[in-house]
């Protein structure tokens, strides 16, 4: 009896061992930083922060949005917003002084010395996680978006309150983005997305929010970062940050696909002609006259800020 009892004893002291231990690291994000920025959000309540992927190159970009909708003279009345554009790293001895001359500038750049390429935009997920992480815990709100986008922030945030109660209410363990359920994996040769079964066994992808434009709650960062490390990296960005990361856990998702449009040849017409049916507009093939055009379309009012 003794001996079953020292048995049973060694048994449970392993496995609260092995409970105990954390788990293994299968994906480090181990680069290091050109443009760290660490002290840039401070430590006043931020109520919205934007968190921008952007390339290198995308100079214009990054200056039609910090002149525009992004700017933090757009936002609501007492709504304080700090914005960040991640950045990966370029073979370009020039671009990359006007990326730093640029930071010294506007001081809103973040960049890490992964290479900056569309099979690397997983890394660039992993890296504004990381530095949200370490570096912005002071945050109510987190409005990721891609370079390309023209966001209504005042009804963005009339929606909000609408649906979550946010301000007034915190928003807690939610996810709001144009939901996407049980979409196929394209398997077709030579198309963009293209997945093999090898970097993807499965037919379909879990629930994920194409990463154009979404919006998460800040007790979420700390736990997709850490799961980040533990979860096989895939370069669909997309997948891999609100599909795979979030595979397991219980958070709430909010539904805002009508509100998305997604660029094309009717997107003069029918974002600036109604835009109280939109919020978020993709201006696909970029186009920087088209970008300023809806601005000024849609606030004809409105100055460029500086």
């Amino acid at each position: 009896m003794e001996v079953w009892i020292l048995v049973v004893a060694v048994i449970i002291s392993q496995l609260s061992i092995s409970a105990s231990m954390p788990e293994a690291v299968i994906n480090p994000h181990d680069f290091n930083y050109i443009i760290k920025n660490k002290d840039y959000c401070g430590k006043e309540p931020i109520d919205i922060f934007i968190w921008v992927h952007s390339g290198p190159a995308n100079v214009r970009r990054r200056i039609a949005l910090r002149e525009t909708w992004a700017n933090p003279a757009m936002m609501p009345p007492g709504v304080k917003s700090k914005m960040i554009f991640f950045l990966g790293a370029i073979n370009n001895s020039s671009t990359q002084s006007l990326v730093e001359f640029e930071h010294q500038h506007y001081g809103d750049i973040v960049q890490e010395d992964y290479l900056d390429s569309y099979r690397n935009l997983t890394y660039k997920a992993m890296s504004g996680l990381k530095w949200l992480n370490r570096y912005c815990k002071n945050v109510k709100l987190i409005l990721k978006c891609d370079d390309d986008m023209v966001i209504l922030m005042d009804k963005l945030f009339n929606h909000l309150k609408s649906v979550t109660g946010f301000p007034l209410k915190p928003v807690v363990n939610t996810i709001i983005c144009d939901v996407w359920s049980k979409r196929p994996v394209e398997r077709a040769g030579g198309m963009k997305w293209t997945v093999s079964e090898e970097e993807y066994s499965a037919n379909k992808y879990p629930t994920y929010c194409p990463g154009l434009a979404l919006l998460m709650s800040p007790d979420l960062v700390k736990v997709l970062w850490e799961k980040s490390l533990n979860t096989k990296y895939f370069w669909v960005d997309d997948v891999f940050f609100t599909g795979l990361l979030m595979k397991h856990l219980n958070v709430t998702w909010v539904q805002i696909g009508s509100l998305f449009h997604f660029g094309g040849e009717t997107l003069s017409k029918t974002f600036s002609k109604a835009p109280g049916d939109f919020i978020f507009a993709h201006v696909f093939s970029y186009r920087t006259d088209l970008f300023y055009y809806l601005w000024r379309t849609v606030f004809p009012s409105q100055d460029f800020i500086y």
